[in-house]
C-alpha cells in the first residue's frame, strides 16, 4: 500500500484550510465589506467625537469596526458609535445603511481624520 498519497493530499487540505481562514478573516464584522469616502468632517462640541460625511458602498451598522486609510499611509482603528442619514429632507439616526449617503459619529477627534480619508472593513 503507497502512502504518499495520503499525506500529500493531507497536507494539501490543510493548506487549503488555512488559505480560506485567511482569506475570511481580511474583513471585519462578520466578512461584511463596505466602502466609504470621507467627503467632510465636523467635530462636536465636547471635542472629542467628530461627524463624517460620506457615501457607503455596502452596508455598514453601528458598533462595527473599521479601519480609517489615512491620506498620509497611516491607519486608524475605531468603531462606529452612530449614524444619521437623510430621509425626505429630515435628519433619522439609523442603525444600518446600505448604498446611501450617511454621516458616522466616531470617537475621534477632527483633526485625527484627514479629508479624502477611506473608510473600510477591508484591513
Amino acid at each position: 500500500m503507497d502512502f504518499r498519497n495520503l499525506f500529500q493530499n493531507h497536507s494539501q487540505k490543510n493548506a487549503e484550510t488555512e488559505q480560506k481562514s485567511d482569506l475570511q478573516n481580511h474583513a471585519a464584522n462578520n466578512n461584511r465589506r463596505f466602502f466609504y469616502m470621507v467627503e467632510d468632517r465636523f467635530a462636536l462640541k465636547n471635542g472629542t467625537q467628530c461627524v463624517v460625511v460620506g457615501n457607503i458602498h455596502g452596508t455598514i451598522c453601528v458598533d462595527d469596526a473599521i479601519y480609517i486609510l489615512q491620506t498620509n499611509s497611516t491607519t486608524t482603528v475605531t468603531i462606529v458609535k452612530g449614524m444619521e442619514l437623510y430621509v425626505n429632507g429630515a435628519p433619522q439616526r439609523v442603525k444600518t445603511a446600505t448604498d446611501t449617503s450617511v454621516s458616522l459619529l466616531l470617537d475621534m477627534k477632527k483633526e485625527d481624520i484627514l479629508p479624502y480619508s477611506i473608510i473600510t472593513s477591508i484591513r
